[in-house]
C-alpha cells in the first residue's frame, strides 16, 4: 500500500541531491501525488539526501552541465554580471589629465603644477592608451628641466591596460 509512496519520496530525495533544490522536489511530489502526508518524510529523507549529496558533490547537475559549456561560475551573483559587461560599458575618457606622446616635457610640468594632479595619462596620436607618468617620477626632473626631455622618456609603459572588449571581470 505504501510502496509506491516510498519509490515517490525516493525519486524526489534523489530528484533533489542531484539537482541541489529541495524545495522544488517537496513541491513537484506534492503537485504529482496530492496528499499532504507524503511531504513529512520528503522532507527528513531530503535532508538526509542532501548532506550526502553535498559531502559527495559540492555543485549541483546544472552548474556542473554549464561549467562543462565553458560558463564560470566560481563566483556570485554578482561577478557573474561582471562577465556580461566589457570595459567599452563602463570606460569613460573625459575628467583624467592626458597629454599627447608628442608633448614637451614642459606641458608635462605645467600640468603637474597647475592642476594639481598625481599622474597624468600619455595617449598616442590616436587617442588610445600608450603609457602613464607619475608625479613622484618626474618630481627631480621637474627642478632641474633638460629641454631635450620627451615624455616617452619618462612615462611608464608597464601599467595594466585593458582593451575595451574585455571583460570587465577581467579589471
Amino acid at each position: 500500500e505504501n510502496g509506491g509512496a516510498y519509490g515517490m519520496v525516493g525519486m524526489g530525495a534523489v530528484a533533489a541531491a542531484v539537482t541541489h533544490a529541495p524545495i522544488t522536489a517537496v513541491l513537484m511530489l506534492f503537485e504529482m501525488t496530492r496528499n499532504y502526508q507524503i511531504i513529512l518524510p520528503l522532507m527528513l529523507t531530503l535532508a538526509v539526501a542532501g548532506l550526502v549529496a553535498a559531502t559527495m558533490e559540492s555543485e549541483s547537475l546544472y552548474l556542473t552541465q554549464l561549467k562543462l559549456r565553458g560558463v564560470k561560475m566560481e563566483r556570485g551573483r554578482e561577478d557573474l554580471v561582471m562577465y556580461d559587461l566589457r570595459v567599452a560599458d563602463v570606460m569613460r575618457r573625459e575628467g583624467f589629465d592626458t597629454l599627447e606622446t608628442t608633448a614637451a616635457f614642459t606641458e608635462l610640468t605645467e600640468r603637474f603644477l597647475h592642476h594639481r594632479v598625481n599622474e597624468v595619462y600619455v595617449l598616442d596620436a590616436d587617442g588610445r592608451y600608450h603609457g602613464l607618468v607619475e608625479l613622484q617620477d618626474v618630481k627631480v626632473l621637474m627642478v632641474n628641466p633638460r629641454p631635450d626631455l620627451a615624455i616617452s622618456d619618462v612615462e611608464t609603459r608597464e601599467v595594466p591596460s585593458l582593451t575595451p572588449g574585455q571583460p570587465l571581470a577581467d579589471a
